[in-house]
């Protein structure tokens, strides 16, 4: 895994605040030669949540990385959002 960009950003939630690192990857891939993840780790848990292989198109990594960031999104809706921009 080859990390390309990362961002921590602190999300207030009605629980408190929650320190989040953001994660833009790329891995080597037979098939199509580079895939771009995402991965959100909460710096207070230990938590992560995934998603690899998420595009080949390093540009379309890119500003779903830029849109997880911005709206600060959390674990929760990690995968959720993941799935449409598959869709998309």
């Amino acid at each position: 895994m080859n990390i390309i960009q990362s961002e921590i950003r602190t999300v207030q939630t009605p629980k408190g605040a929650l320190r989040l690192r953001y994660r833009l990857f790329s891995e080597d891939s037979l098939e199509t030669g580079r895939e771009y993840g995402t991965s959100i780790t909460s710096l207070d848990t230990g938590e992560e949540r995934k998603v690899p292989a998420l595009t080949c198109d390093e540009a379309r990594a890119r500003a779903f990385f830029a849109k997880l960031v911005r709206g600060t999104v959390t674990l929760v809706s990690l995968t959720d959002l993941a799935e449409d921009f598959i869709l998309e």
